[in-house]
């Protein structure tokens, strides 16, 4: 049970961290119909055009592109970790009490197995806290506040 509590903790940073992600994007576009293509868009579509669109975006300077594309490349790491967790076939080996979660990928013909534990999922959870921290704390730094974006 400790195992399905941390998981539901896991699942609502990561939601966090991507309705961040999408604001930010947003924030990026600079469109006043961004919303038509960003909101509902999952982590990894919108860490692409975050990187896409910080290379494009008048108010980012060099610095700050490499400061988002970094976070962006953390963010999708840590986001892959949490597709084992969410769309993997949980398997238990009672004698050993290990976890695994098994998963097919796009393009490969054998599955794919990810170690799970407690540790390793709390661990997981307190690295997309800090991400949401991070994605925010580069919002506000090199865009505004959310209410107020900077606009030349």
């Amino acid at each position: 049970m400790e195992l399905y509590a941390l998981l539901g903790l896991m699942v609502r940073t990561a939601a966090e961290l991507e309705l961040r992600l999408q604001l930010i994007a947003i924030n990026l576009s600079e469109s006043p119909y961004a919303h038509l293509w960003i909101h509902g868009a999952s982590g990894g579509q919108a860490t692409k055009l975050i990187r896409e669109l910080a290379k494009v975006n008048p108010a980012v300077d060099e610095a700050s592109q490499t400061e988002i594309i970094d976070l962006m490349k953390e963010i999708d790491a840590a986001l892959n970790r949490r597709h084992g967790y969410v769309h993997g076939a949980w398997l238990h080996d009672p004698l050993p009490e290990t976890y695994q979660a098994m998963r097919f990928t796009r393009g490969n013909a054998a599955p794919r197995f990810d170690s799970m534990s407690k540790d390793d999922l709390s661990d997981l959870t307190h690295t997309l806290a800090r991400l949401v921290e991070a994605v925010m704390d580069w919002l506000v730094k090199h865009l505004g506040t959310p209410e107020e974006p900077i606009t030349e």
